[in-house]
C-alpha cells in the first residue's frame, strides 16, 4: 500500500479513524484522520475505480433520473439556486464573468446565463458532456466550487487551474461537506455526506481555512447553508428507513437552530468566499 502525506500538514502522522461502506454497497474505504485534524480516504482507491462512481444513474448531480429522491433533490437544486445567485451579485458589483468548477451538467450555469449582466461556463472533468473550457484562455471574476473540492483527485491540479481562469482580486467561492456537522454525530455511519470513495476529502472549519490560506486566498467572509441540512438528514435517515424521514425533519430543524446560534463552523456545509491575496 503506498502511503500519502497528508495534504495539509505534509506528515505521516496520520491513523485510521473510520470504516463506512461505500455509495454503491460495494466495499468499504477507511478514512484517516491526520494529527492535524484533516481527514482523508485512505488508501485511496485509483482513478479509474473512482470513475464508476460517477457514472451510475443514482448519482443525482449528473442524473436524469426519476422518483421521490430525484424530485427531492431538484427542489432543493432550484431552491439553492436562487441562494447562490444572489452570493454572486453580493461578491461582483460590476459584470459577472462566472465559472462553475465541477459543474456537473450545467444547470447552475445555465441559471447563471439566464440573468441580466451576467455569463457562466461550466466545466467538470467527470460529466462527459460538460463544456470544454480552455484552461488557457479566458479568465473569470468568480468562481465556484460547488462540493467539489472533496471530489479532487489531484488538489494540486485543481488548484493550478483555478490560478489560470481567476482574475486578479476575482472571487472563488468554495462550499464542502463539514466534518463537525452536528448530524454526523446523530447519523454515524449512515452520514450521507460520508459518500465514499467519490468524497476523497473530509474538511471541517480548520482545515478548509489551512488549505485555501497556503493556496493563496484571503477568507472574506463565511456562510451557512441551512437548506443543506434538511436535504443531508433525509438522505441520511433514508439509509436507515422511510420512516425515519419524518423524524429527521424534526431532527434537522433542532439543528438548523443550533447553527444559527452557534454559527457557520458548525452547519451542515462550510460556504467560504474567498479572494485571491494580491
Amino acid at each position: 500500500m503506498k502511503l500519502y502525506n497528508c495534504y495539509i500538514c505534509k506528515t505521516l502522522n496520520y491513523k485510521p479513524y473510520v470504516t463506512i461502506k461505500d455509495s454503491l454497497n460495494i466495499s468499504s474505504f477507511t478514512i484517516a484522520r491526520c494529527d492535524c485534524g484533516f481527514c482523508f480516504v485512505h488508501p485511496r482507491p485509483s482513478e479509474q475505480e473512482l470513475n464508476k462512481y460517477y457514472s451510475t444513474d443514482d448519482y443525482l448531480p449528473h442524473s436524469k433520473g426519476k422518483g421521490l429522491l430525484f424530485l427531492l433533490y431538484r427542489i432543493v437544486q432550484k431552491i439553492t439556486f436562487y441562494n447562490k445567485f444572489i452570493l454572486l451579485r453580493k461578491s461582483i458589483k460590476e459584470k459577472i464573468t462566472h465559472l462553475d468548477y465541477g459543474g456537473g451538467d450545467g444547470r447552475f450555469s445555465n441559471y447563471v446565463n439566464s440573468k441580466k449582466n451576467a455569463t457562466s461556463s461550466f466545466y467538470d472533468p467527470y460529466y462527459k458532456k460538460s463544456s470544454n473550457i480552455d484552461l488557457k484562455k479566458n479568465k473569470y471574476n468568480i468562481i465556484t466550487l460547488w462540493h467539489v473540492l472533496e471530489h479532487a483527485y489531484d488538489l494540486d491540479i485543481l488548484f493550478q487551474n483555478l490560478e489560470k481562469k481567476l482574475d486578479n482580486r476575482g472571487k472563488l467561492i468554495v462550499a464542502v461537506p463539514n466534518f463537525d456537522s452536528l448530524e454526523r454525530n446523530i447519523y454515524k455511519e449512515n452520514w450521507a455526506a460520508y459518500d465514499l470513495p467519490r468524497h476523497l476529502y473530509h474538511f471541517n472549519n480548520i482545515s478548509l481555512d489551512k488549505l485555501l490560506r497556503s493556496k493563496g486566498y484571503k477568507i472574506i467572509d463565511k456562510k451557512r447553508m441551512l437548506f443543506d441540512t434538511f436535504y443531508i438528514s433525509i438522505l441520511s435517515s433514508m439509509k436507515i428507513s422511510n420512516i425515519s424521514i419524518i423524524k429527521s425533519l424534526f431532527v434537522a430543524f433542532f439543528i438548523v437552530i443550533k447553527v444559527l446560534i452557534k454559527g457557520p463552523e458548525f452547519s451542515s456545509s462550510l460556504l467560504y468566499v474567498c479572494e485571491k491575496e494580491k
